[in-house]
């Protein structure tokens, strides 16, 4: 019977945080407009990814970042000349189905949670303390995934562009940051450049 309520309060959590998160991609969508341009389309296409199926939107106040949510994945860029590396990383977070495999994490350790409280309180305060430090680690793993699928999709000049983009809008590093620190991802880019640059040759 406990694990029974435990399910049903995992999976009840899981979708009323997913209904949050996609009302505020469906407003996003609905009140922006998208854009599209040829080397994005592009990408796309080379990832294999339907182009349709992702809003792009212009946004000048923040660096590029995706909310990529089920219905709605979007991509928020700064201008239409964006930094294609970026674009693509961005891009393989969707490819790569993190969102979709950090939602599983997340019904995972709810379930967990109350199975183990058998209430409801203690459960959203238990799988709040224990979600942090995994889901960090994590998306950390997951981000340098994305910046690896991105050099495959990125020339030798992209990648490099690439680098110097992280090099010159790296924010200071946190403990809760949910990217590998800079200069941890500049290091594993270069040694991508690097083999790369050998397979050309």
């Amino acid at each position: 019977m406990l694990i029974l309520i435990s399910i049903k309060f995992s999976i009840s959590t899981f979708f009323i945080i997913r209904i949050i998160l996609e009302l505020y991609s469906f407003i996003s969508v609905k009140y922006n407009s998208k854009i599209f341009t040829n080397d994005i389309l592009e990408l796309c296409k080379s990832m294999n990814i339907k182009s349709n199926n992702v809003n792009f939107f212009i946004d000048n106040t923040q660096q590029c970042s995706g909310d990529l949510s089920f219905l709605f994945p979007i991509v928020y860029i700064k201008n239409h000349n964006e930094n294609k590396f970026i674009i693509a990383h961005e891009l393989s977070h969707l490819k790569l189905y993190h969102n979709t495999k950090i939602s599983i994490i997340n019904i995972i350790i709810n379930f967990f949670s109350f199975l183990i409280t058998n209430s409801l309180i203690k459960a959203y305060i238990i799988s709040f303390i224990i979600s942090i430090p995994i889901l960090i680690y994590i998306i950390r793993k997951f981000e340098k995934e994305a910046d690896i699928n991105a050099c495959k999709y990125c020339n030798k000049n992209e990648i490099i562009q690439g680098i110097s983009y992280l090099k010159s809008n790296s924010l200071p590093y946190s403990l809760f940051d949910h990217h590998p620190h800079v200069d941890i991802r500049i290091k594993y880019l270069k040694q991508e450049l690097i083999n790369l640059l050998k397979i050309e040759k």
